[in-house]
């Protein structure tokens, strides 16, 4: 078990055991937590373990929204998505078990590759839209997708994973109003302005995630949040096949679609986005 009292550093868990799971070795760090690879000792395998350490274990708004990426991600079965485990609390460290994908996330895959071949970008999108028909249907909103959140394994599979700042649609409409959370330089224009958002919000992410993987770098950029959200919110992104002739016209007509700054004139939904 790990010690009840406060857990300093972000490697400190390493050796001990939360739980059934004995903690083996740092992998990352994410926006509201740190994730480590471990055991479970109870099944044999391995998991990731997303963990709240220090203050943010102490913050009770925090755990909760810790939580509630378990919550809106636990009920979502698909090959594309990072299934959810079990969630809890154990020695004061709030955690979250997830599937163990051995691989890197598309952004440090990206740091490495810069842009990628249309094809590979289409392959990866393709497989994010069939998660994102998933989630949608289960009436979850993801919010925040962008390469950070895909994780790709050694066979080059992609699954979607963070749904810490999501919302279930129906049960949790009042959480909607006036949020802002997510990831700036992917938002979309309505969540930029503090609306509600819907599906259509993650369909522009996910076409802002396609932008970059083909053209190796953002279509709206600023140091300045205001300048940036001016530019998402009124500026339209170069059209990608008149800056990289080798991109298809079909290709650069799908990406400009999905980043329509009215939510009603994208893509119709994820499923329209996989079948193109």
């Amino acid at each position: 078990m790990a010690s009840s009292g406060t857990v300093v550093g972000y490697a400190s868990l390493i050796g001990q055991n939360l739980g059934k799971y004995e903690v083996i070795a740092l992998i990352g760090r994410g926006a509201m937590g740190t994730v480590y690879l471990a055991r479970d000792t109870a099944l044999n395998r391995h998991v990731a373990l997303k963990v709240l350490l220090g203050s943010l274990a102490r913050n009770s708004e925090l755990v909760k929204r810790f939580h509630s990426e378990a919550q809106a991600a636990a009920p979502l079965r698909h090959p594309n998505i990072v299934q959810i485990y079990a969630a809890g609390i154990e020695g004061g460290v709030p955690f979250i078990a997830m599937e163990y994908v051995e691989g890197e996330p598309l952004d440090r895959f990206l740091r490495r590759q810069g842009r990628v071949p249309w094809q590979t970008a289409l392959y990866i999108a393709q497989q994010m839209a069939d998660a994102l028909d998933c989630a949608h249907r289960h009436n979850v909103i993801h919010r925040d997708v962008k390469p950070a959140n895909i994780l790709l394994d050694s066979h080059g599979k992609a699954r979607l994973t963070d749904f810490g700042i999501a919302n279930v649609t129906l049960q949790n409409a009042d959480l909607q109003q006036n949020s802002f959370v997510g990831t700036l330089h992917y938002m979309s224009p309505e969540q930029c302005g503090g609306k509600n958002v819907g599906p259509a919000s993650d369909l522009y992410s996910l076409g802002v995630t396609l932008y970059f993987m083909l053209a190796g770098r953002l279509p709206f950029d600023s140091n300045s949040p205001v300048t940036l959200i001016k530019s998402i919110t009124n500026d339209e992104a170069p059209r990608l096949n008149r800056i990289f002739p080798d991109i298809p016209d079909d290709v650069a007509r799908l990406v400009a679609h999905l980043m329509t700054k009215d939510p009603a004139g994208r893509t119709a939904n994820a499923a329209v986005v996989s079948r193109n």
